[in-house]
């Protein structure tokens, strides 16, 4: 019985504040009332406690509530919450564990790897990642950079862009139209909306094209898209990240730079005329918000479209894969599927499901996220990872057939015991992944062994402590497989789930850092994490690769931004294949140099520049000089 939920439960108890006036139900107070006015003197005296207690008890005013039911409590509900939790986390490093998890001991160990059946069958029947054959004949027939660009991405896409461009620019029709702001007011800047080129038989009202005074200064071509993104690559080499000194391209020395072959190719002006007009899409046919067929990407769609078909054209994925995001810079208004994602280096911007490979960091497939409201497919782990691989063409090879053995190396966002076993029955693929440990204490057939242990239960464990359980699956019409859950004491607590080898790791070690000591200390390292660091980290390598030399531009334009982004992923996609072919003998000779882990990647980029302004200039170079 809880005397206070008694006071404080029943209104019609003579101690109730409503009949008693209290100001509070602490001993003393309630004493005093009981007692008519008497101090309790020694208050907190367990003695005294008891005896006041007592009095409170057996008077009058209290007797009848005595065998209610809201008075009687079980022991378990008396002790507070907290200190349940408290018990039961310091209890969870012996927990037992639960069915069909078994827990595995030196003395109960066993071993599992994917039968050879189920190896790795790769295109031509091999291990095989790299350059298609594709690739590696134009670059032996042309040794140009530019013929291997073109290749990922063809002229005819340069064509199409610029065909949309010019549309934009020289043959839409518009009028201008004034916005107003939260207050009523017109806005000072108008702005230009599309309208049809005629109204009830009649010429639209105001009508006129976008660019019409520039019309005959600049001819937009292939050849004037290709100089502009070879300058977009350029600036990338020189200024990275660093945006605010792109114009330095077209300054004097000693405020700029003065690149004479960027000069003599693009004015500043055609240059910003491009990166303000350049349209991949045309707003004509842009389907409504409405319509069952809304694509939030409409502006991009056909240059994601060509970027992946690109780089899957020229590349082929190992066995190994890198599953994870990607995030593109933007907080501009002009889209509402921004993410916030705190753990990553950009915190606002547009998320992409990416897939690499984990050896190159190529990037194989992407999907852009487009918000909870926007996605008209299903957003769970496991559809998100189907449709990459998919996309990615990595599920059937040339002759039709399931190609084995590959593994996905996750993080804590997509791993789950779910798609482990998705990925094993449907392909025979392995996962290794990171899992976060909840405190979720009921557990089914499809939860982890493992829970969050408390920080005084962890801390009780040893550094470099494993845990390992497994469990087997026996679905129908195939072999039996196991899943090994590894929990390891490093700083913090680490989880891994993996399906690629089940069993003790031998003799691997990794050395940390120690509080107190200057020396690292060596502590035993599961397999898992070994494996996952070796190979998870592809979506970040291409992620910093091509943030070093981005040919990011600033803009509100979001799928300007978008189109830069992919850009970076194809700039990215060459190097590898011309560093690849460097290495095997296949190219100039000079290529070598881009193998240089200092300056190759700089060097890189700008010859590439170089070699696509060549090629855009001869595009349009018609024997005379006159200026672009």
């Amino acid at each position: 019985m809880d005397p206070y939920r008694v006071i404080s439960s029943f209104k019609s108890c003579p101690l109730n504040k409503s009949k008693s006036k209290l100001d509070g139900y602490d001993l003393g107070s309630v004493w005093k009332f009981v007692n008519d006015g008497q101090n309790l003197n020694g208050a907190h005296n367990s003695l005294v406690d008891v005896k006041a207690q007592t009095d409170i008890l057996i008077s009058q005013g209290f007797v009848p509530f005595i065998n209610r039911t809201a008075s009687i409590q079980t022991v378990d509900t008396i002790f507070s919450a907290t200190q349940q939790k408290d018990w039961r986390k310091e209890l969870e490093p012996e927990r037992p564990v639960h069915s069909p998890w078994v827990e595995q001991t030196k003395e109960n160990n066993f071993e599992w790897r994917p039968p050879e059946d189920d190896s790795y069958t790769g295109f031509a029947g091999g291990p095989l990642v790299g350059p298609t054959t594709y690739v590696q004949g134009i670059a032996v027939r042309t040794q140009n950079l530019a013929s291997i660009f073109l290749a990922i991405l063809p002229l005819t896409f340069f064509s199409k862009v610029s065909e949309l461009t010019d549309k934009y620019c020289y043959k839409d029709w518009v009028v201008e139209k004034t916005s107003i702001d939260s207050d009523g007011n017109p806005k000072r800047r108008p702005y230009l909306e599309t309208v049809p080129a005629t109204t009830d038989g009649q010429p639209t009202p105001g009508r006129r094209h976008r660019m019409d005074c520039n019309r005959e200064k600049w001819r937009i071509t292939p050849g004037f898209v290709i100089c502009w993104l070879a300058i977009l690559i350029i600036q990338g080499a020189h200024f990275g990240s660093d945006k605010k000194s792109m114009r330095k391209m077209w300054q004097r020395p000693p405020y700029g730079i003065s690149i004479p072959y960027v000069q003599n190719t693009m004015q500043r002006d055609a240059f910003e005329f491009m990166r303000r007009h350049i349209h991949f899409a045309d707003n004509y046919i842009r389907p409504k918000t409405t319509d069952k067929n809304y694509d939030p990407l409409f502006k991009v769609t056909y240059v994601l479209k060509e970027v992946g078909l690109g780089i899957r054209r020229v590349w082929h994925a190992g066995k190994d894969l890198s599953l994870d995001e990607s995030m593109i810079k933007y907080c501009g208004r002009a889209i509402a599927f921004i993410q916030y994602m705190p753990a990553k280096p950009i915190k606002h911007g547009i998320k992409v499901f990416c897939l690499c490979c984990a050896v190159t960091a190529v990037m194989l497939a992407f999907e852009v996220y487009c918000g909870k409201d926007n996605n008209k497919t299903d957003n769970t782990t496991v559809d998100i990872c189907e449709r990459l691989i998919h996309e990615a063409g990595l599920v059937r090879n040339i002759t039709g057939g399931v190609i084995r053995g590959r593994t996905i190396y996750s993080d804590n966002y997509y791993t789950s015991v779910k798609l482990a076993k998705h990925l094993y029955e449907n392909y025979r693929w392995t996962l290794v992944g990171t899992v976060v440990p909840t405190e979720k204490t009921s557990r089914s057939n499809e939860d982890l062994p493992f829970v969050k242990l408390s920080n005084g239960a962890r801390n009780k464990l040893r550094r470099g402590g494993i845990v390992r359980r497994m469990k087997k699956t026996l679905p129908r019409s195939m072999k039996a497989y196991y899943l090994q859950c590894t929990t390891w004491k490093d700083k913090k607590q680490v989880m891994f789930l993996v399906t690629n080898r089940v069993g003790f790791s031998q003799g691997l070690t990794v050395k940390r850092h120690v509080k107190g000591k200057k020396k690292r200390e060596t502590i035993p390292e599961p397999h898992a994490h070994a494996d996952y660091v070796k190979s998870m980290n592809g979506v970040d390598r291409n992620d910093r690769d091509s943030r070093d030399y981005s040919t990011s531009i600033r803009t509100n334009r979001w799928y300007l931004r978008i189109f830069c982004w992919a850009m970076d992923r194809v700039v990215h996609a060459q190097h590898s294949i011309v560093v690849f072919l460097a290495e095997q003998g296949i190219g100039k000779p000079e290529w070598k140099k881009y193998r240089d882990k200092n300056q190759g990647r700089h060097d890189f980029q700008i010859d590439l520049g170089i070699s696509l302004l060549n090629y855009g200039i001869g595009l349009d170079w018609d024997g005379e000089s006159q200026e672009t």
